[in-house]
């Protein structure tokens, strides 16, 4: 990790990316014979095709599945799902990168399944073609095919796939278009088997409402326009959750920061964290990336070098889905050990406050903090919580 001190990491992602993917480069081809090892297929799953403007090609949009290299051991005896989506700032992004960076997505997804998940890497077509929720709708197609296809995911290692035991995870603009799948009021019914399905979402560095002016461009290509990009935010999204659904309705979520992550995006974390913690009145899991910056976080898996996130993401994962975790001679080869920093809350700015009496014990011992929201409608919202009696209510 000593190779990420020189590289600037409170820059836009996009400045971070090279120089990181440059200095992992040589740990992951140390690596190659143990991360192709792992069982890959490639699908189609979509009838459309996925469009490459600036270089004037297209394809069928397609995932790659990878399958753990031994029968996981856990309670049920059936193999857990995980969904990766990744990031690209909306308008970039593949499953498979060209050489020399061919084994980054690779290396994730030999990571998850040397520890006992299915893991299933879709692609999803891009903005600016492309815009607000047609990525989402990709996705959720990409889950929809796999669930109608279980049959696919059948091998010696894996003879009984966990339809019902599905995680969804995502980077970035993967965890946008993640939390959005969950939030968005139409994409995923309420009551439909789906949503009973995905057990666990797992969100990892997201820019989770409107970024500074410096990244509106990625925004508005992916939104359509600035108000869109406000008003169809996952922190708006939750917003409108909160106020229109029941707080059972949500699948666990655990959050990942880097911790030398963009300010302004660490702080977006910290917001939907807090949030979430308010609305569902218990701790919100945040695993801090020792070490790593924006885009270090994914290049790590099967390195060598900082795995310890993903390790307590796995750990994570197998106890939300209230299994016994898998045996150790599936992660033969690679480090398998250790823990990234963790809180159960974000960054403490939560303020006592006697100004607004509760409307339920007329007591005016509260807590309350405040998120900046900048929507047409809304600039930002203040959560109160009664000291006394538990009470909460919102103010804007």
């Amino acid at each position: 990790m000593d190779q990420l001190t020189d590289i600037p990491w409170n820059v836009s992602p996009r400045l971070t990316r090279d120089p990181t993917l440059e200095a992992f480069r040589p740990l992951l081809e140390k690596n190659r014979s143990l991360i192709t090892e792992i069982a890959k297929k490639t699908f189609k799953y979509g009838d459309t095709d996925r469009h490459f403007l600036r270089a004037s090609t297209s394809y069928i949009i397609k995932l790659d599945i990878y399958w753990p290299p031994v029968q996981p051991t856990s309670s049920n005896g059936k193999t857990p799902i995980l969904f990766y989506v990744y990031g690209g700032g909306f308008v970039a992004g593949d499953r498979n990168s060209l050489a020399p960076f061919d084994l980054m997505l690779s290396s994730l997804g030999a990571f998850f399944a040397r520890r006992g998940f299915i893991t299933i890497i879709p692609d999803y077509r891009l903005a600016p073609e492309f815009k607000y929720p047609t990525p989402v709708e990709d996705i959720l197609n990409a889950i929809k095919w796999t669930l109608n296809h279980g049959s696919e995911l059948i091998t010696p290692t894996t003879l009984d796939p966990d339809l019902d035991s599905l995680t969804l995870a995502g980077h970035s603009a993967g965890a946008v278009h993640a939390a959005t799948s969950i939030l968005h009021p139409t994409l995923i019914p309420l009551e439909s088997d789906l949503r009973k399905k995905i057990k666990g979402v797992v969100l990892m560095s997201g820019p989770f409402h409107f970024p500074p002016i410096t990244e509106i461009q990625v925004f508005e290509a992916y939104y359509g326009t600035e108000k869109n990009a406000r008003e169809k935010s996952p922190l708006s999204l939750l917003l409108k959750w909160i106020d229109t659904k029941p707080k059972e309705s949500l699948p666990k979520i655990l959050l990942i920061e880097a911790q030398y992550e963009p300010e302004w995006i660490f702080d977006m974390g910290v917001d939907y964290q807090k949030v979430l913690e308010w609305h569902l009145g218990e701790a919100v899991l945040m695993v801090i990336g020792k070490g790593h910056n924006h885009i270090s976080l994914i290049c790590s898996p099967s390195s060598g070098e900082g795995e310890e996130w993903g390790v307590e993401t796995v750990e994570w994962i197998w106890k939300n889905l209230k299994r016994v975790r898998l045996t150790a001679h599936c992660c033969q080869g690679v480090s398998a050990v250790g823990s990234g920093i963790s809180a159960g809350s974000g960054a403490d700015t939560t303020k006592h406050t006697t100004d607004d009496e509760c409307s339920e014990c007329h007591q005016r011992r509260n807590r309350s903090f405040t998120v900046q929201l900048g929507t047409e409608s809304v600039s930002s919202k203040t959560f109160m919580t009664c000291i006394n009696c538990g009470n909460k209510w919102t103010r804007i």
